[in-house]
């Protein structure tokens, strides 16, 4: 279905990536005997750290860097990522549809593939996402702010920070 919303991504990602790394974070406080706030405060961690985590990987699909999953992966197995949805609510009709046509009937034309991948990129959906993912990461460290100091919190801020700036 090529008419996922955004909300409607989120919530995907939500209950995929997002959810199992809050159960690691959760599980992680509840281990060392963390009080039922900081227990649920690591789950909402987890889960914003998650949501980051997860748009980087589908920003993967639209680089040219070699990271071991090929170029243009989601499109061709027809994924809907944050890049896309954000590219179709931009694309006049023509791009929209040629572009839905191309991931429904054309997914496994490498040039008709690395051209959807071109316009996307030209109408922002990279940087819209890459936004989103940023506001994903902060949100999460925020969370952090309420804790004090130690080399625990500092592994999580490290933690976040290489989730958003991986390159594999």
């Amino acid at each position: 279905d090529m008419n996922v919303s955004e909300q409607m991504y989120y919530k995907i990602i939500q209950k995929k990536t997002a959810a199992l790394l809050a159960a690691c974070c959760s599980i992680g406080a509840r281990s060392v005997g963390a009080k039922e706030k900081t227990v649920s405060e690591m789950h909402k961690f987890g889960e914003l750290l998650g949501m980051a985590f997860q748009i980087k990987d589908d920003l993967f699909d639209y680089g040219e860097k070699k990271i071991g999953k090929p170029l243009g992966i989601d499109i061709r197995e027809r994924k809907v990522t944050l890049p896309f949805i954000y590219s179709l609510s931009v694309l006049n009709l023509e791009d929209k549809k040629w572009i839905i046509n191309t991931i429904k009937s054309h997914n496994k034309d490498k040039n008709r593939v690395l051209k959807a991948i071109s316009k996307i990129k030209e109408v922002g959906g990279l940087d819209y996402a890459s936004k989103k993912m940023e506001m994903y990461k902060d949100n999460a460290v925020k969370i952090l702010d309420e804790f004090p100091n130690s080399p625990y919190k500092e592994s999580l801020i490290l933690l976040a920070n290489f989730v958003t700036t991986r390159d594999v």
